[in-house]
């Protein structure tokens, strides 16, 4: 389609630059405010993502039009990845939440390492085996319930089967209903459970790849 014609999406490899980094910051701030990496700082959130390009478990994409970023997304082999590769960081992370006040954002992170936060989901499903994790997914507001959000969506998919790592299955977390509906009504992915979070319990979603 015409509009998806300027459009590129690159994996980011190497170190974002201050303008790339401002404008993922932006999205992380602004659209994924529900994420755990939205309540941190500055400074935190630019060593989480040097963590994820530089991690062969984690895959950081954007998407650009013309010379600005209009998206971003997140994806791990396992969502274990999330907590063994950030695990040095993981005493600053602690300490800026404590410091900031974020007393909620911590319990949700204890329900999570302790796995409490997973007795509501289907235990005859399993999320590890073959799975690949979308954790984040942002596209800026003004390019909202326009098709990019999939666009972007199939396109690193593929890319990542294609070139990275053979997966059967992505799973995902989706924080609200507008969320929950781009992925089971636009993208085709199946409810599984409920991961219990303080203020507001995460939707567990998984999709069969066909390459």
């Amino acid at each position: 389609m015409k509009k998806f014609s300027n459009l590129k999406i690159v994996q980011v490899k190497k170190e974002l630059s201050k303008k790339q980094f401002i404008e993922i910051l932006h999205l992380i701030k602004k659209e994924n405010n529900h994420a755990l990496v939205s309540r941190l700082n500055e400074n935190l959130i630019r060593k989480y993502l040097k963590i994820a390009i530089t991690s062969n478990n984690i895959f950081l994409y954007v998407l650009k039009k013309k010379k600005f970023i209009i998206g971003y997304a997140l994806y791990t082999k396992s969502e274990d990845y999330l907590i063994k590769d950030f695990h040095k960081i993981r005493f600053k992370i602690l300490a800026n939440l404590i410091l900031s006040f974020r007393f909620l954002t911590l319990i949700n992170i204890f329900l999570a390492i302790t796995k409490i936060d997973k007795i509501l989901l289907n235990k005859k499903k399993n999320l590890k085996k073959n799975c690949l994790n979308l954790n984040l997914l942002a596209i800026k507001k003004e390019y909202q319930s326009s098709g990019f959000g999939k666009y972007f969506f199939d396109k690193t998919i593929k890319n990542i089967h294609k070139n990275i790592y053979k997966f059967k299955y992505i799973t995902c977390e989706a924080p609200t209903v507008g969320s929950v509906n781009f992925y089971l009504k636009k993208n085709n992915f199946k409810f599984v459970g409920k991961k219990i979070r303080i203020t507001n319990n995460l939707t567990v979603l998984k999709k069969r790849y066909y390459n």
